[in-house]
């Protein structure tokens, strides 16, 4: 699928004025303000041309625009503003009478609101990634293949130009860092999509998710979701988490989080030095064990899920 997060888009919306894209579905009283900023970044970034929607913009060096498709879809529900193919593949697509929808699919980008980001981090991403946030708590993602969308109609056609799809895949990774730069208002953001992740999250927003914390010692609490989320929030922010394979898992005391609707348990462990590991258990049995380490260098995930545990006393 094109996209992770549910519909494909397949309108293009190209037109160049100035050397510059502008989108059709621009208000008309914004386009003369649009088109003042666009003239002003093509002469702070001569190298580059520029695509707008919904009051962002997209550049694309001069050297690959005349080798890729950018799309602008109207505003909807999915918050994509940007999505860019390599043109050839579109065209080789149609000329073998392939779906061109995805053919030639190098990345987007889209903008969604918090709530909607919430839900998005209940399931796995697969393709997507958080990579920045505005002034209005907006968050944009960057949305990539998980499989390879270069079409030719010979081999002998895909072997030929795979130097230079590999050099339009390199440089759709840096694009994150360029929409920002030209987008000062957005700041770097990173929201993780590891298992714990996955789960603590829907421990937070998921609908109708009932869990409870417990220890050995003093028993099981119930957890409504507007309970867990300040403790999920700062669980989840300004870390990575990842496989801790090989690290012997500690024997002391567990507080779980205990999660019936998914059949399965978060374990952490408050023993110093073992503070940021978490086990998760499954009620078939299978289990596997996470670090995370937080950008502070302080944050313990036992100590947040000690003062969550805490808090249901009353």
């Amino acid at each position: 699928m094109k996209r992770t997060i549910g519909i494909l888009l397949a309108v293009l919306m190209l037109a160049s004025v100035c050397g510059a894209a502008f989108a059709d579905n621009a208000p008309a009283a914004s386009k003369k303000e649009t088109e003042q900023k666009i003239l002003s970044l093509q002469k702070e970034y001569p190298d580059s041309v520029f695509y707008d929607n919904e009051g962002m913009f997209l550049p694309i060096p001069k050297a690959y625009s005349a080798l890729v498709t950018v799309e602008t879809p109207e505003k909807n529900e999915y918050g994509e503003l940007f999505s860019v193919s390599e043109t050839a593949s579109i065209k080789a697509a149609e000329a073998t009478g392939q779906y061109t929808a995805g053919a030639g699919w190098l990345f987007s980008i889209s903008r969604v609101t918090e709530e909607q980001l919430h839900q998005m981090l209940c399931y796995l991403m697969f393709g997507s990634e958080v990579f920045g946030r505005d002034e209005d708590g907006m968050y944009y993602l960057f949305e990539h293949p998980t499989d390879v969308r270069i079409v030719r109609e010979s081999y002998d056609n895909m072997d030929a130009d795979m130097a230079i799809w590999s050099e339009l895949n390199q440089w759709a990774w840096q694009e994150k860092e360029n929409f920002m730069t030209v987008n000062p208002g957005v700041h770097a953001e990173a929201r993780g999509n590891s298992e714990p992740e996955i789960q603590l999250a829907r421990a937070a927003w998921m609908e109708g998710q009932v869990c409870t914390l417990s220890t050995e010692k003093d028993g099981a609490r119930e957890s409504a979701s507007a309970d867990a989320v300040p403790y999920v929030e700062r669980l989840t922010t300004k870390v990575f988490i990842d496989s801790a394979d090989g690290i012997e898992v500690p024997k002391g005391e567990t507080l779980s989080l205990n999660m019936p609707n998914d059949g399965l348990r978060l374990d952490f462990f408050p023993e110093k030095g073992s503070e940021n590991l978490i086990r998760i258990v499954h009620d078939d049995g299978r289990e596997s064990l996470w670090q995370a380490e937080y950008a502070d260098g302080k944050t313990k995930a036992a100590e947040i899920m000690r003062e969550w545990y805490e808090a249901l006393k009353s």
